[in-house]
């Protein structure tokens, strides 16, 4: 019979919580720390933490497989062919283990043809549960065993997001994020010159900049003078006559408005 994962919830954030626990047996004494092929750092408590899940989660559901990052891996050939797996990290964040930031978590996935339907992310320090399942909605679950529903955040228009990692950040995502233009502080200065820009230009040929805001179109990436930077092009509307409506638009390239265009007509040189 195959797994139906909402009833799986509970016993599984209970596994979870009873790793975390050994976990935090050994987070509060002196431990080694060995080296595995891919030179990341192995603990007591990875192992720990591995043998109750790997030991439940077959009591729990005999028939799936457990695939474990503290494991050896069957061949790719045979895993290809199962329908269900659970996938583990038993603990998330060894290097901050070791360092004891306090950053690590377990993790467990119920995976149905290549898909999660279940997932359960426990903080041990925190004694925090995060967990879902398809048809059962997700929750925040703290100390008192009380579910709270949650649900992802709504996207802001304007404001980029970018979920990196300040262990395995490298030396490439500082520069990546200066030519993206990261966050919506960005943005925001950027939407100020082109408001600022339509607003010079009408006022020096005698427009009426209509309701005093500029939309904005798109971007893209552009190589210039200063390198690879990112161009917004701006929107907006203004009047000849008060009655009437036509439309401009600002280019602004980095952290300065290259050009205003009013109409056919193209005004170089806004403000800089």
């Amino acid at each position: 019979m195959p797994p139906v994962p909402s009833l799986l919830l509970t016993e599984v954030v209970a596994l979870a919580r009873e790793a975390g626990a050994a976990i935090l047996e050994v987070y509060a004494g002196a431990f080694d720390v060995t080296r595995k092929g891919d030179d990341s750092p192995l603990t007591v408590a990875d192992l720990r933490s591995h043998r109750i899940l790997a030991d439940g989660l077959a009591h729990l559901t005999p028939d799936v497989p457990v695939l474990s990052e503290e494991a050896e891996a069957p061949p790719l050939a045979v895993r290809a062919a199962w329908e269900w797996l659970w996938l583990v990290d038993p603990l998330d964040g060894t290097r901050e283990f070791v360092e004891r930031s306090g950053e690590f978590t377990v993790n467990v996935a119920l995976v149905h043809r290549h898909a999660p339907v279940l997932g359960v992310l426990h903080q041990p320090l925190a004694g925090v549960d995060y967990f879902a399942a398809v048809g059962s909605g997700a929750f925040r679950q703290g100390r008192d065993g009380v579910p709270v529903p949650i649900a992802a955040r709504a996207r802001i228009a304007g404001e980029p997001r970018v979920v990196g990692s300040r262990s395995h950040r490298g030396s490439r995502l500082d520069p990546f994020l200066q030519a993206l233009g990261f966050g919506w502080r960005a943005g925001v200065e950027a939407h100020a010159l082109a408001l600022a820009a339509a607003r010079e230009a009408c006022e020096r040929d005698g427009l009426q900049l209509l309701d005093g805001t500029v939309a904005f179109e798109r971007w893209r990436w552009r190589r210039g003078a200063a390198g690879l930077g990112l161009e917004r092009t701006y929107l907006f509307d203004y009047s000849e006559d008060g009655a009437g409506r036509r439309q401009g638009f600002v280019i602004v390239h980095g952290q300065a408005v290259e050009l205003v265009g009013l109409g056919p007509t193209l005004v170089s040189g806004g403000a800089a």
